[in-house]
């Protein structure tokens, strides 16, 4: 991982935080699911977590606008379900208390997934 590693998630961080982030970070969401899915399709569990915690941390800032690009990211995350460490933090998101996340549901649970798709 990079040296700036820190520098560069905790900036993602603070702009998804900052008021009004995310009527301005709505309109480059296709472009920011793009370089979240470059992390989500790496080999190392920590760039993975990283990738699902920008996402969430996108998510929370602009809600039901991400719907639309979430087809670019699903293939990974339902790719990762099954290993233990991840499978929990799949978990932990979908069962948060934020309710950012409420779109993102029916895709990280597999009966709701295949429910889905079926119908």
């Amino acid at each position: 991982m990079s040296r700036y590693y820190f520098v560069a998630a905790r900036g993602f961080q603070d702009l998804c935080e900052a008021p009004g982030a995310g009527p301005k970070a709505a309109p480059l969401a296709r472009v920011i699911i793009e370089s979240i899915r470059k992390c989500l399709v790496s080999d190392s569990p920590k760039v993975y977590e990283v990738g699902l915690l920008a996402l969430e941390q996108y998510a929370r800032a602009v809600g039901p606008e991400l719907t639309p690009h979430l087809k670019l990211v699903i293939g990974q995350i339902s790719k990762k379900m099954t290993m233990g460490k991840m499978r929990d933090r799949l978990t932990e998101v979908r069962h948060s208390d934020n309710n950012s996340l409420a779109h993102i549901h029916p895709f990280c649970n597999p009966a709701a997934r295949t429910k889905t798709f079926v119908n």
